[in-house]
């Protein structure tokens, strides 16, 4: 009675055999995608909605708080301030982005929030949306003491 339902002609069993080939070749894709590291020059936000979720970050709240609030400035309004040492571990948002652009900067510190004070400089490497230019960029400019 059951082969009555599993019955199949020859080009309906080519068809299912193309159909699952497809499916599990794009699930390997997928896995394959997951887990390549970032082009240079580009910010991996995989986790970045993550850290976004665990600061209650809203684009709709209106609350006074500098974490929460949308970006004070446009991309290209960034204040690159020369000879000016931050301390990443003390220091707000809104401080480190006249140093970064506002979302590498609430990356920073969710990520300082959630995984203790960076030991050095070279610890922001550890948060998953700095790439080696964004490195380049701060690393004459921040400070852990």
């Amino acid at each position: 009675m059951w082969k009555e339902h599993l019955s199949f002609n020859k080009r309906q069993r080519r068809g299912i055999i193309v159909l699952a080939s497809l499916i599990v070749l794009l699930i390997c894709l997928l896995v394959i995608l997951d887990y390549m590291p970032p082009r240079a020059g580009n910010v991996n936000l995989s986790d970045f909605g993550h850290e976004l979720k665990v600061t209650n970050y809203s684009h709709t709240s209106h609350q006074a708080s500098e974490d929460s609030a949308a970006p004070p400035f446009e991309e290209g309004d960034r204040k690159y301030t020369s000879g000016k040492m931050i301390n990443i571990n003390t220091c707000t948002v809104k401080e480190l982005s006249q140093l970064t652009g506002y979302y590498l900067a609430l990356a920073l510190v969710n990520y300082r929030e959630m995984h203790g004070r960076y030991i050095n400089a070279d610890d922001i490497r550890k948060c998953k949306a700095v790439d080696d230019s964004a490195f380049s960029r701060l690393k004459g400019s921040i400070s852990t003491d």
